[in-house]
């Protein structure tokens, strides 16, 4: 497997890639994380041992309407240097970003709000918001920018990926995410948190992914 660094239009990226992909993928990071952010790298790196070859990119913004665009770019990037991706994969509020790009492809969200808005509501103060110790301050109209995305149904086929134990968006809103879904699935991630830093949690994450995308395609 390599996984070279990568120029997007808008950000960089690392593409996790296996010597033959059967298949080309999109990782999309939580608020404020990175292509380093375990879950992202650890699920982006055990898909492409898998042979899915995925795009793990950095988003431009706290904004979720860009981070909407940019998967949109990033998907148009992919199709033309490579191939179309066949997979989305977002964690927390990346999930809610490829939920909404709009991409004919299967959905995967992990530990991913139903209402964006909602779920992130109880770790704002002012113009910051505090998750899993880490304080951000939030660039103006990130409110009102969020509320603008309200739950949807997905239309795509939709696996998500949750745990009961998760301490930042809770198993609730992996209720609500599926039960409005058409064709889904919803899996418990059990005894992970919602970084998905407990052993192995990232890794499971990806094999049930793989699993399930193997039957969804």
């Amino acid at each position: 497997m390599q996984s070279p660094h990568v120029t997007l239009p808008f950000s960089t990226g690392t593409l996790d890639t296996p010597e033959q992909p059967r298949a080309y993928a999109i990782m999309a990071h939580c608020f404020a994380g990175s292509t380093r952010t375990l879950a992202t790298a650890r699920i982006s790196k055990r898909l492409a041992q898998h042979g899915i070859a995925t795009l793990r990119f950095n988003f431009s913004s706290l904004l979720l309407s860009e981070n909407i665009s940019e998967v949109r770019k990033a998907a148009a990037w992919l199709t033309e240097h490579y191939d179309a991706p066949s997979l989305l994969v977002g964690h927390s509020l990346g999930g809610a970003a490829v939920l909404r790009a709009g991409i004919d492809a299967p959905v995967v969200t992990v530990s991913s709000p139903d209402d964006p808005y909602r779920s992130i509501q109880p770790y704002i103060s002012g113009d910051t918001a505090t998750i899993t110790g880490y304080t951000v301050n939030l660039p103006e109209g990130f409110l009102h920018d969020l509320a603008s995305y309200p739950p949807i149904a997905a239309e795509n086929p939709l696996l998500v990926l949750h745990s009961p134990q998760d301490e930042v968006v809770p198993f609730a809103e992996a209720e609500s995410l599926f039960q409005r879904a058409a064709n889904k699935s919803l899996v418990s991630l059990n005894q992970a948190n919602h970084m998905l830093t407990t052993r192995h949690s990232a890794q499971r994450a990806a094999d049930l992914i793989n699993t399930w995308f193997e039957l969804a395609i």
